[in-house]
């Protein structure tokens, strides 16, 4: 044997305007805290952002929806969602020693998320006003290239520094405009509005899955048009692990499904190939809003259909991970007449744990093993008849191995006739030394190796680092010398 648009709900600012923010309807009255409103429009972002460990209550069971936001607490907020990793020392004056928000604050200075003021310091209890926080949102983001669109129309009113990541914020549908089309750039971000805005972004890649257009196997193609299919039929995903009930630490509910979401080529944009790409996170959560949306979107620009993977997480296994990553492979290779792409460029571009999920793919299975080499009960169909092989694999911070360490294995590596791969990882990662020796071992194996090694760059840097665009260059060469020639 060898991871709808929400419907527009406005709501009130007294200070100076209306801003809406997408959401999804509510549900129930709020399971975490006595504060929420049974209707809040809110109600949503909060329980997504407290489910997922992004923000927590203010004590006695609140939330506190109407508090303002200070920047010591926006900074601890995307910390958190970046998972916490390593922080180095503290460069500002102003952040006591051992305070909860030291890690945060040197971890947002660390990776250009925040700059402080002048004389070294954060200003950690000032409050952060709309654009401040979509600007700080957007850093975090690895600071992507706003698409044109819709001005507000108080444009005028922003600050220079925050007018492209409000573009971005807007065309990316994390924030629209309310009565008189306003942003209020001015305005103190609130509790309850940072919960939403935050769900909106982590969530900003899929859209709505038509129900009658639902599953891969069957899936009608709109190659303009973004899309979500999920992987597996109903009652017909192979699994290793019975999955019965959520105790409160894992990601996704026993209805999640594995999916994938389309990143068209621009219209007008030359086709280079197909890439699938897999967000990290442990294997706890699905880093899209760093590492899968805005990277997909990025390499769509560039001329590459890309498609981002929702594989499955704990408390499934990491061999459900890499059968989910394989049953999309061959939906990208039978839809490559749709999209117009050969069915030889296919990559895959990996983050940490999604590095890792696709590595194990290679190593594990055959390309024409199905997912009843995992579930005896599962029942193959056509696309199980598609090879999983790529041409391409990308890195990026991960390796072929666990969450503990890398594979070293010359002659395995040898035996999976693995493709070309794209490594790049921060020197000072604590990964680093394990994607170095898988690196030597894969080179040791024959297998061809471009190694891209950020100086100064730790753990999680996402679009950081001006790497993508030797990625393009180097899958390029290679679905170019796979056009050269042709079918020999």
């Amino acid at each position: 044997m060898k991871r709808t648009f929400h419907r527009l709900i406005s709501y009130s600012l007294t200070l100076v305007c209306l801003l809406t923010i997408l959401a999804v309807p509510g549900r129930a009255a709020s399971v975490f805290y006595s504060d929420i409103p049974q209707d809040a429009w809110y109600m949503d972002g909060v329980e997504y952002v407290t489910k997922n460990g992004i923000m927590a209550g203010t004590g006695k069971g609140k939330f506190s929806p109407s508090e303002g936001m200070t920047r010591a607490m926006l900074v601890q907020v995307l910390y958190a969602a970046a998972g916490k990793p390593k922080a180095p020392e503290n460069p500002f004056v102003d952040v006591p020693k051992g305070s909860w928000y030291e890690e945060a604050s040197a971890w947002a200075a660390d990776n250009g998320i925040v700059s402080g003021y002048e004389g070294k310091k954060f200003g950690g209890t000032d409050p952060i006003t709309r654009q401040q926080f979509v600007t700080i949102l957007w850093r975090y983001a690895g600071s992507p290239e706003a698409k044109t669109g819709r001005y507000f129309s108080d444009r005028s009113q922003m600050a220079d520094y925050a007018r492209e990541p409000v573009n971005w914020a807007r065309a990316a549908n994390i924030i629209s405009g309310g009565d008189g089309n306003k942003f209020a750039p001015g305005s103190v971000v609130i509790r309850s509005h940072c919960a939403a805005i935050l769900k909106n972004y982590m969530l900003m890649g899929p859209k709505s899955l038509d129900p009658n257009n639902a599953y891969v196997s069957s899936a009608r193609i709109d190659p303009l048009k973004q899309q979500t299919f999920y992987l597996w039929d109903r009652n017909n995903m192979p699994k290793t692990t019975e999955y019965t009930r959520n105790t409160g630490n894992y990601m996704d509910d026993l209805s999640f499904q594995p999916s994938v979401i389309t990143y068209p080529v621009p219209s007008g944009t030359i086709v280079k190939g197909a890439v699938l790409v897999l967000a990290g996170g442990s294997f706890q959560q699905r880093s899209n809003g760093t590492e899968g949306y805005p990277v997909a979107d990025q390499l769509s620009q560039k001329g590459y259909v890309s498609f981002v993977v929702n594989y499955r997480l704990y408390p499934y296994s990491m061999q459900d991970a890499e059968m989910d990553l394989a049953r999309a492979i061959r939906f990208v290779r039978h839809s490559s007449g749709d999209y117009g792409y050969s069915e030889k460029n296919i990559a895959v571009l990996g983050f940490s744990a999604g590095a890792m999920a696709a590595g194990g793919m290679m190593l594990d299975f055959g390309d024409l093993e199905d997912g009843s080499s995992l579930d005896g009960s599962y029942r193959p169909d056509e696309l199980d008849k598609i090879s999983t092989k790529v041409t391409g694999n990308g890195m990026i911070y991960g390796f072929f191995g666990n969450l503990k360490t890398s594979i070293k294995d010359v002659e395995r590596f040898k035996e999976a006739q693995l493709p070309e791969t794209f490594f790049c990882y921060g020197a000072n990662d604590s990964y680093a030394t394990e994607c170095r020796g898988c690196i030597k071992a894969l080179e040791d194996a024959g297998v061809p190796v471009k190694t891209v090694e950020l100086s100064g760059m730790g753990h999680g840097f996402g679009l950081k680092g001006d790497w993508l665009g030797q990625f393009d260059s180097w899958l390029s060469r290679i679905y170019i010398h796979n056009a050269l020639i042709g079918d020999r």
